[in-house]
């Protein structure tokens, strides 16, 4: 990966970074044996990226913002694919998966003791050529977190809440595509 930062002045900066990553395929995919539902594939490749990411955003003492940009492309995707036979087998598909998308950030110290965040990204994740959204990859996420820290004190607390969009992603055994998702996971710590 190569990164850069830039302070435009005091308060706003840029950043921006390129770079590529490489997956191996992991055991179970090279090897599983489950009579009912997958097989591995000796043969897998491993997957690989190029990704770029450009933000720009603020801070000063009370609070920080950030939008960024991403797009990321992906080479020999490791799927299961449902072959004759409804047999699941581990398998690189020969799309490439491309995903972009944005983040919007902000973090606010509210009191010496209270600070929050809110933060929503947005994805677009599709393989070359399709127009549906990957399997298991959400179009939305936005997430708000509340914590209360006093220095004076030895404990604290915090809520948060994320919220997931929907999401579609294949069912075992090629029983075709199963729509789940937007749900809210609340943390109360």
């Amino acid at each position: 990966n190569v990164s850069g930062d830039l302070a435009i002045n005091d308060y706003f900066y840029t950043r921006g970074q390129v770079g590529t990553a490489f997956r191996l395929p992991d055991a179970y995919g090279l090897f599983v044996v489950d009579p009912c539902c997958e097989q591995g594939n000796p043969n897998l490749k491993g997957e690989e990226s190029t990704n770029y990411e450009a933000a720009f955003g603020g801070r000063n003492e009370k609070a920080w913002w950030e939008v960024t940009l991403f797009y990321r492309k992906i080479e020999d995707v490791i799927q299961i694919i449902t072959g004759p036979g409804g047999i699941d087998t581990f398998d690189n598909n020969g799309t490439p998966l491309e995903t972009q998308g944005a983040e919007i950030t902000a973090t606010m110290q509210f009191t010496d003791a209270i600070s929050g965040s809110v933060d929503w990204t947005h994805t677009e994740s599709e393989f070359e050529g399709g127009g549906a959204q990957a399997s298991n990859i959400p179009e939305d996420i936005a997430k708000v977190f509340v914590d209360w820290a006093p220095e004076t004190l030895p404990f604290g607390a915090g809520v948060s809440a994320t919220w997931v969009g929907d999401l579609a992603g294949n069912a075992p055994s090629g029983l075709g595509v199963v729509d789940y998702g937007d749900y809210v996971l609340l943390d109360v710590n």
